[in-house]
């Protein structure tokens, strides 16, 4: 039986992707605890840099010093940032997630062929899918276009922030919707001129009147020796907004060109742009 040239094209990429997993879970499969700590601890820094991450840390501060004040027992929702549990040395996010803002979380959780998001409470509990991954048992799903910002993690990625994943295919299913809508991408209090925090949980209706989709910024994580001169990506890849490492924060150049600019003239990178990189 002939083979088109799509389908040897596509079986090429198949086996390039193969060896760049085998690779790179070799070298991360040496590391010692130490190392992912540190690493980890490295990349958090980074991710609380960047200027999106900045402003919500700094709204979960003040909604804590609000509930604080006014004895309430719930936050207004001022955004969703969707992150993950670590497997086989993978970066920990726990830095981030533990921390102040831990309400604004959600874990991922096998759904059919997809993922969806859950969000987080006190005593919640997670339970190994049969995938190994850490997954929460109960709590209310968020949807993807709910979310602020995705935390991917990766086996490896290029300076174009192509992302190579362990080959189950979940999160490109799941972020392919995002390239299926017209795009309007903000930090909430720039784009819109907020300056009152409490008017920024209404960001979300302003965009469905104005009859756009508000896309999270996407965001993979990994060590620096994860990156290879090219990622070998097939028609269903989804690109990364940024990658951010141990060591840098690479930007993807081409966001800019996703946007929707007669909508809303909004630079991606301005958004991402971090003192520490």
């Amino acid at each position: 039986m002939d083979i088109s040239e799509s389908e040897m094209h596509q079986l090429e990429v198949h086996q390039l992707k193969s060896q760049i997993r085998i690779e790179m879970r070799r070298r991360r499969s040496r590391l010692d605890e130490a190392y992912v700590s540190d690493a980890s601890s490295h990349v958090v820094s980074r991710i609380k840099s960047l200027s999106v991450m900045r402003h919500f840390l700094s709204t979960a501060r003040r909604s804590v010093a609000s509930r604080s004040v006014a004895g309430q027992s719930t936050a207004r929702r001022y955004a969703r940032v969707a992150a993950y549990r670590k497997i086989n040395n993978e970066i920990a996010l726990d830095e981030l997630t533990e921390g102040e803002g831990w309400e604004m979380f959600t874990f991922p959780r096998v759904k059919g062929v997809k993922l969806e998001f859950i969000s987080r409470f006190e005593g919640q509990t997670f339970c190994r899918s049969q995938l190994s991954v850490p997954e929460p048992v109960e709590g209310d799903s968020v949807e993807l276009f709910d979310h602020d910002v995705v935390i991917v993690p990766l086996i490896a990625f290029d300076t174009r922030c192509n992302r190579l994943g362990q080959g189950g295919g979940f999160y490109d299913r799941t972020l392919r919707a995002l390239v299926r809508h017209p795009v309007v991408r903000h930090s909430v209090a720039q784009d819109l001129k907020v300056q009152d925090p409490d008017l920024m949980a209404s960001h979300h209706e302003v965009n469905l009147l104005s009859g756009l989709v508000r896309h999270p910024v996407i965001v993979g994580v990994a060590y620096d020796f994860q990156q290879v001169e090219q990622v070998p990506v097939c028609s269903w890849d989804v690109q990364l907004d940024a990658v951010v490492t141990n060591t840098d924060v690479i930007i993807n150049t081409d966001s800019a060109s996703k946007l929707d600019s007669s909508a809303i003239n909004t630079d991606v990178a301005s958004k991402l742009k971090s003192p520490a990189s």
